[in-house]
């Protein structure tokens, strides 16, 4: 049986670990989800293919299906475009920042303030880019 990834991991050994519950039990039952199993997922809420998905995300089709597959991972960057792609919200992009071991947007840095607000507000990958340039701040396709 396939996991629930609705529920995050860490929030869920968080709670066992308030409510005095043996953390233990967590081990082999709790993992992150993978990139690719997020990226499966957020495409089919979306309805999006793959080939669409990493060409308006500025990555070649054969990049694409390495992710998938697991074979290749992206950026930090890469993934942030991809979820503005996806209209991800800003928990959902950590999620996919964490399952891709890179860092997860910060209030403490003006680039991902940045990102964040236009996650929130719903900006397209050009708007975010766009943002980010009026800002002096690196684009998300300069990687």
């Amino acid at each position: 049986m396939a996991q629930d990834f609705s529920k995050n991991p860490t929030e869920m050994v968080v709670q066992a670990i308030l409510e005095g519950r043996d953390i233990k039990e967590f081990l082999g039952k709790v993992r992150m989800p993978t990139v690719p199993e997020l990226l499966n997922g957020f495409m089919g809420r979306r309805d999006i293919s793959t080939e669409a998905l990493f060409e308006q995300a500025g990555m070649s089709r054969s990049f694409g299906f390495r992710v998938l597959n697991g074979s290749r991972a992206p950026s930090r960057d890469a993934l942030l475009r991809l979820a503005f792609v996806l209209e991800l919200k800003i928990d959902e992009t950590q999620q996919l920042l964490k399952a891709g071991e890179e860092a997860t947007l910060s209030g403490s840095r003006m680039r991902d303030m940045i990102i964040m607000k236009a996650l929130n507000d719903g900006a397209s990958l050009g708007d975010a880019e766009d943002i980010l340039q009026q800002s002096g701040m690196e684009p998300l396709l300069a990687k």
